[in-house]
């Protein structure tokens, strides 16, 4: 990135949710707001930090890859495509206001977007025109799209009928997938998406549930975590074109590496109902805390400790630390 308005961006904030000591799949909704150490930064809906510019090559490396395989929709009307929208750039405008700047007219809104450089255009109803000053490959396919690569996070929409109470799946711009597919989970209802987590299945019996809390109240703000052995967002299973499956998957556990073996991932995701679209926008903020940061701080190992201890076999697999598990525990019982 060429602007100088990347160099005055904030550290990253820092989230460690292990307070119980144990590993459990549950909502854990906490309000949007919370403090969590980090200032500001918990009360802002995207999270900009002095990582924007990996974030956005990230992203735009995946829609160089496959759009489809990484950018999807179903059956997202344009009412709530265009709600998405506006709910996305009034909280782009009251987070940073210095970054982003929207001129309105009779007939056009323009954001211009001084991260990178970007202009993006859309009439008075939300709906997407386009974009001006923008270098990108292939080029923006929606207003969704060209959003979602002004922010660090990845974004997914569900919407819901009266037929369809536990809504389903309608759009996803999913750049920083935690191993698994997008197109596995667009178009499917929460129980569906939810089905091959290990230990889900109190959340998914309560489904049409949680959707409909999603939407009617919060917001949310909630955090889920997992082992690698890399910070590189983009863990899609399928590894792209030309790249070792195996070197790609990650999570292969090396005591003797010279970096850490051990990388915490972590997600911090939103929840923001749209009551009036019969929807919610859910964002999704991939961080990572080295594991030799956690075995450097007592509360933090043994809490980390604890909870890798209570996973279960299934939990493990899923998890990937099934193989591994017993040596990672020696390595974090080796204090530095």
């Amino acid at each position: 990135m060429a602007f100088k308005e990347v160099d005055n961006l904030p550290k990253p904030a820092r989230y460690f949710p292990l307070d119980k000591g144990i590993y459990e799949v549950a909502p854990n909704f906490r309000n949007f707001g919370t403090d969590f150490g980090n200032g500001s930064q918990d009360q802002k809906t995207f999270q900009l930090d002095s990582q924007f510019s990996l974030y956005r090559s990230n992203k735009l490396a995946c829609r160089s890859e496959r759009l489809s395989k990484y950018v999807l929709t179903h059956e997202l009307t344009q009412e709530i495509e265009c709600g998405v929208y506006e709910f996305m750039v009034n909280r782009m405008l009251l987070d940073w206001p210095n970054l982003f700047v929207l001129d309105s007219s009779e007939n056009l809104r323009k954001l211009h977007c001084k991260l990178t450089g970007e202009t993006l255009l859309f009439d008075r109803a939300w709906i997407w025109i386009g974009v001006e000053n923008a270098n990108v490959s292939p080029t923006y396919v929606s207003g969704l799209d060209a959003l979602a690569c002004q922010i660090q996070e990845d974004i997914a929409i569900t919407s819901r009928t009266e037929e369809k109470k536990e809504g389903w799946l309608s759009a996803l711009h999913l750049c920083s997938p935690s191993h698994w597919a997008p197109e596995s989970k667009i178009g499917r209802n929460f129980a569906d998406v939810h089905r091959p987590i290990a230990g889900a299945e109190k959340m998914i019996r309560t489904g049409a549930q949680l959707v409909d809390g999603s939407i009617r109240k919060g917001p949310y703000v909630r955090f889920v975590w997992g082992f690698g052995t890399d910070s590189r967002l983009n863990h899609h299973p399928e590894a792209p074109s030309g790249v070792d499956p195996d070197q790609w998957k990650g999570r292969v556990f090396d005591k003797s590496s010279e970096k850490s073996p051990f990388i915490l991932r972590l997600e911090r995701q939103l929840i923001f109902g749209l009551p009036h679209l019969e929807a919610y926008f859910f964002g999704i903020h991939v961080y990572f805390i080295d594991g030799e940061e956690i075995r450097r701080n007592d509360r933090e190992r043994n809490l980390l400790r604890s909870a890798l201890l209570s996973m279960t076999p299934e939990s493990l697999d899923y998890k990937g630390l099934r193989d591994c598990l017993p040596e990672v525990i020696d390595w974090f019982d080796l204090k530095n």
